[in-house]
Parts: structure tokens; C-alpha cells; sequence
């Protein structure tokens, strides 16, 4: 039942209503729908009925053994009736030769209604405790995504002086800065369709391992890059930093790695833990992986961001077969997989 409808005793079970007053015309309007049962009068003199009542005030039980001479029918008549707007009706008529309301019938029609008020209060309160929960989750959402913008706008301020400063020291021209840069802000947007996508509830890892790395290696599977693990979503937070150093390490084997030769390969590996996410990046094929000179804008991302983001950690290896590097992000970062 819809939270706007009226309960289900009186909306769904007529047969219940008609035995609640026997001998009697049926006459309902639930949700501005009228409808009659037995022997009530045609819908236009009904519709008429809930006019007049509602044009005169009428009480929430209304017991009339002769109906007044400006109502536009005659007979007997029993009402209940919810405040709504417009009002909720059901009414039982009868000829006026017939027998007057029973104080049992009275009082089975006033145990409806107050069973039809308890029901419609009920309704409300879920509503209202739906609204309370979606406020919450909208002002969960909302502070997320203030936090994010402002990581957001850190993060492309740090790209802007290290890249800068790779520039005035002559370690990039003015075209590789504007690449290296709009690639990292490419990551960083990647990540934000997938959370777009899910709301900014969460990103699934395995659609952004294949945003991230395909670019660089023809797609996971298709032998370049192989990529293993149960897929889980991680929250926000995760993953754009986790998209942020994905996008260093496939950019590094691409420029320096297994990904410059033809023959290299990577092999990227997770799985969850009772701490949290594990994931393991391999390097095979390539030239060996010596630690750079001076240490740049993605080892930086990888070895402090993580840590300092999520509470978890990225620790590189720079061995003969090629780079490795372990990833660790703790548990409160990812959620079930639905």
C-alpha cells in the first residue's frame, strides 16, 4: 500500500465494510476516487453527497436517521470520515422506511474510523521518519562532496606547482605539463562518474581498474594487464584516491615500465581482508625498476596520499623484474557489494 493511500481495512476490504453495517447502500471516497457498493445511489447523486457534507462541516461521525431537505437525496444515513484534504468518505444510506441505526452499528462505524485514524497516523510517521532518513542521507551526501571539492581543488593546486616546477627546471616543456596534467585531472573525473553514477554512494573497483588502466593497456584481459580480485565498492574518499594512484602507476609503466615494451605485462591483484583491501601491483617484462633520483608528483600520490587520506598505506619496490607495489586501504572504506 502506497503511504498516501488509505488503510487497507476500509480501502482494500469493502466486504468488511459492508458486512460492519448491514442492509445498507455503500457510498466511499478514498483519494478523491468515489465508488459505490450495494444499493447506493448513482455516482453524480453521490458525488453531490460528499459536496454537501463537506459544505456543511460534517463532524468526523455523522449519524442522521432523516436527511435534512437541502441534501440531494433522502433516506438514512451513517458517515465516517478522515481530515484530509479532500476528505476521505464512507458512508451507509438507507430508505427512510427502513429501520433507524442500531447503537451496534453506530459503534461498529466509529471503531472503523478510529481504526482508519490510527492506520492514516501510522502511515504519516513512516513518512515522516522516511523524510528524516532521506534529510540525513542528503546531508551525509552534501558534506562528502563539500570535503571532496575541497580535496578536489588541493589536489589540482598540488599538480599546478609540481608541474610548475618540473617546467621551470626543464624537466618538462610546456606540452608535457599541459598532458601530465590533464591526464591527472582525467583520473580524478573518472572516479567522479562512477560515484555520480551510484549517487556518491560508492564506486565499483573493477570499472575503475578498466577506466584507469585501459588507456594504457588496451583493456584489462586482452593480455597486457591482468586483473584479478572479487570486485567490491569502495566509498568516495577511496576512490578517487585509489584512481589517482592507479593512474601513477599505469602512467609510470607506460613512460618507464612494463607497459613501454611490447612484451611487458602487469598483473594486478586484491582481495578483502578482515582489515580492509589488499592489492598488489607486478611489473614483468619491462626494464628494471631502479628508484628515481628525485622523487616526483605520483610516487608522492602513491606512498603519502593513501596514507594520508585514508589511514592506509602504498608502499613501492623497485626490483630487477620490474616495479611492485602494495596498496592497503582499511575496511571502513569499503562497502557490500549489493
Amino acid at each position: 500500500m502506497r503511504g498516501d493511500a488509505a488503510p487497507a481495512s476500509l480501502a482494500h476490504d469493502r466486504a468488511a465494510l459492508a458486512r460492519a453495517v448491514p442492509d445498507a447502500g455503500l457510498a466511499l471516497r478514498l483519494n478523491g476516487q468515489p465508488e459505490q457498493l450495494g444499493q447506493a445511489p448513482s455516482p453524480p447523486v453521490t458525488g453531490d453527497l460528499f459536496g454537501w457534507l463537506e459544505e456543511r462541516q460534517a463532524p468526523g461521525v455523522l449519524v442522521l436517521d432523516r436527511l435534512p431537505a437541502e441534501a440531494p437525496l433522502r433516506g438514512r444515513l451513517l458517515a465516517i470520515s478522515l481530515p484530509r484534504a479532500p476528505r476521505d468518505w464512507a458512508i451507509w444510506l438507507r430508505p427512510a422506511t427502513a429501520p433507524r441505526w442500531s447503537r451496534a452499528e453506530i459503534a461498529a462505524a466509529t471503531g472503523l474510523r478510529t481504526a482508519w485514524l490510527e492506520a492514516a497516523l501510522a502511515q504519516a510517521e513512516a513518512r515522516t521518519a522516511e523524510s528524516q532518513s532521506a534529510r540525513s542521507h542528503q546531508a551525509f551526501v552534501m558534506a562528502e562532496l563539500d570535503h571532496r571539492l575541497k580535496n578536489i581543488l588541493a589536489n589540482i593546486q598540488a599538480l599546478l606547482r609540481h608541474s610548475r616546477r618540473r617546467a621551470a627546471g626543464g624537466v618538462l616543456d610546456g606540452d608535457a605539463f599541459v598532458r601530465d596534467f590533464e591526464a591527472r585531472l582525467h583520473a580524478m573525473a573518472t572516479a567522479h562518474n562512477l560515484l555520480h553514477a551510484s549517487r556518491w554512494e560508492g564506486a565499483r573497483l573493477r570499472p575503475l581498474i578498466a577506466e584507469e588502466l585501459g588507456p594504457h593497456a588496451d583493456g584489462p584481459g586482452r593480455g597486457r594487464v591482468a586483473a584479478n580480485g572479487r570486485d567490491l565498492v569502495l566509498r568516495p574518499r577511496a576512490a578517487m584516491s585509489l584512481s589517482l594512484a592507479l593512474h601513477e602507476l599505469a602512467t609510470n609503466a607506460a613512460k618507464h615500465g612494463a607497459l613501454s615494451v611490447a612484451d611487458g605485462t602487469v598483473t594486478l591483484r586484491w582481495r578483502r581482508t578482515q582489515s580492509g583491501l589488499v592489492l598488489q601491483w607486478a611489473e614483468h617484462g619491462g626494464p628494471p625498476a631502479a628508484p628515481p633520483t628525485r622523487r616526483g608528483f605520483g610516487l608522492t600520490v602513491i606512498e603519502r596520499s593513501l596514507a594520508y587520506e585514508l589511514g592506509g598505506s602504498g608502499r613501492l619496490d623497485f626490483t630487477a623484474l620490474g616495479l611492485r607495489c602494495s596498496i592497503r586501504i582499511p575496511l571502513e572504506h569499503i562497502l557490500p557489494v549489493a
